[in-house]
This record gives C-alpha cells, sequence and structure tokens, in this order.
C-alpha cells in the first residue's frame, strides 16, 4: 500500500516521480531543472528589486526586460510598475499594474495600484498648473506695483535725461599739426 504524503511533508525526488508515473530519472531531471528555473527568476528578480531601490532603474529594468521578452508573473509587472512610478510616469505606471491584474489571483490590489497612479499623476500635473498660476500672479502683481509707483511719482521727481547740447568749444590747434 502506498503511503499518502501529509500536507508540508517534504517529497523527495524519488517520491515524486513516482507518484505521477514518470520513472525516476526523468522525474529528477524535470525537478532540477524546474527548480533551478525557479531559483534563477527568483535571483534575477530580488537583484532588480535592489536595483530598483538603490534608484538603478534602467538597470533593474534591464534585468527584469530582457531583450524583447514580455513579462507574464504579476510581481514582475508590479516592480516595473512601482520603477515605472517613482519615475513620475504615471500613466504608464497604471497600464502596467493594469496589465498584472489580468495575471494576478489577486487583481483588486493592483486596480487599486492602478488607480493610486491614475490620481498620482492627476495631482502632480495640477500641483503644475498651482505653482505656474502662482507664478504668474506674482510677477504681475510686481509689474502692477511697480507702475503704481512709478505713476504716484509727481511729475517733477519723475526721473527724465537731461538733453545734452552740443559744445561750443572752440577748436584747439593739435601740437605737431599745420592746422590751427
Amino acid at each position: 500500500m502506498k503511503r499518502r504524503r501529509r500536507p508540508g511533508e517534504a517529497t523527495s525526488l524519488v517520491s515524486c516521480g513516482n507518484e505521477i508515473g514518470m520513472a525516476p530519472s526523468d522525474n529528477r531531471i524535470s525537478f532540477v531543472v524546474r527548480f533551478v528555473t525557479e531559483c534563477v527568476e527568483d535571483l534575477r528578480f530580488a537583484h532588480a528589486t535592489e536595483l530598483a531601490r538603490a534608484g538603478l532603474y534602467a538597470a533593474a529594468k534591464a534585468l527584469l526586460l530582457p531583450a524583447n521578452q514580455t513579462l507574464t508573473e504579476a510581481r514582475d509587472l508590479d516592480l516595473l510598475a512601482r520603477i515605472e512610478a517613482n519615475q513620475h510616469h504615471y500613466a504608464e505606471a497604471q497600464r502596467i499594474w493594469l496589465a498584472a491584474a489580468t495575471v494576478s489571483s489577486e487583481p483588486n490590489n493592483y486596480r487599486l495600484l492602478a488607480s493610486e497612479a491614475a490620481n498620482a499623476g492627476q495631482a502632480r500635473f495640477l500641483r503644475k498648473q498651482v505653482v505656474l498660476a502662482l507664478t504668474i500672479s506674482f510677477v504681475l502683481s510686481g509689474l502692477i506695483l511697480s507702475a503704481l509707483e512709478i505713476s504716484s511719482r509727481p511729475a517733477h521727481a519723475k526721473a527724465h535725461i537731461p538733453s545734452v547740447a552740443p559744445s561750443k568749444v572752440a577748436p584747439q590747434a593739435i601740437p605737431g599739426s599745420s592746422r590751427p
């Protein structure tokens, strides 16, 4: 009688192959390949995360998106969206989080993040508009105050440039010249 594995109990390579009807040697190879592939993917993701935390966004994106490869895992899409959001590319972050929502088992988290990215993008745009409006109002206020100050001065106090009359000095003889 075959002993059933308890939840949480480790599975050996040999027993794993016997459970799914594969020869133990074939199963060991495929198990090792899957295990190594998952480890490499986990290391790649961890390294990209550390690069992003260090502010090296281009390097993190290059590690996440190797040559013409599309991301299919929600965690990779999430990290890429966070990188975009940290660079204030909120529309792109929103698009990526919505893509993560389509491949995730918990799409509501990514939809919420996409909504937050949209709100952050709008807020940033509004902040820029407010700063621009305040700058323009301060400049115009300064110009108006300057104009009022100049116009309120008495006529005799206003600055004017004195006219310069041509001098009526007689030409003098230049030493060493024949002209008087």
